[in-house]
């Protein structure tokens, strides 16, 4: 049975090539919404391009959720890692193995094994 959860992520855009996460993605979370966002030059760098730091959440269900993450490892061919505490899940496309029930049911015993209804999420490409 689906569970309510709360996804948080974060996004930053920067000079240096880090790994930034699909700004896309997480916006797309049905009920998604940005809880924060700042910006602005680089500290002692002489470069003038900005840096955005931006975090947000989602409220729905691990179903939701999982129907959301099938298909983006299936038709971006990315990578999704979400996390509570030290537990861990990745899914990576474009062929991945579990069906949208399979990722509900691994999202719903992570929740359960952590005792826990929010997870940190990252989408992108590494």
């Amino acid at each position: 049975m689906a569970k309510d959860v709360k996804v948080s992520w974060s996004y930053s855009e920067t000079i240096a090539p880090y790994k930034n996460g699909d700004l896309h993605f997480y916006q797309s979370l049905p009920g998604s919404k940005t809880d924060s966002m700042k910006g602005g030059p680089p500290i002692g760098g002489p470069d003038f391009n900005p840096i955005i730091l931006m975090g947000g959440t989602a409220l729905l269900s691990s179903s939701v959720l999982a129907t959301a993450i099938k298909a983006y490892v299936t038709l971006k061919r990315r990578k999704i890692v979400i996390s509570a505490g030290d537990k861990k899940l990745e899914y990576e496309g474009p062929d991945l193995e579990y069906d949208q029930k399979s990722i509900e049911a691994m999202i719903d015993k992570l929740l359960d094994g952590v005792h826990t209804t929010s997870l940190d999420i990252y989408a992108g490409s590494e």
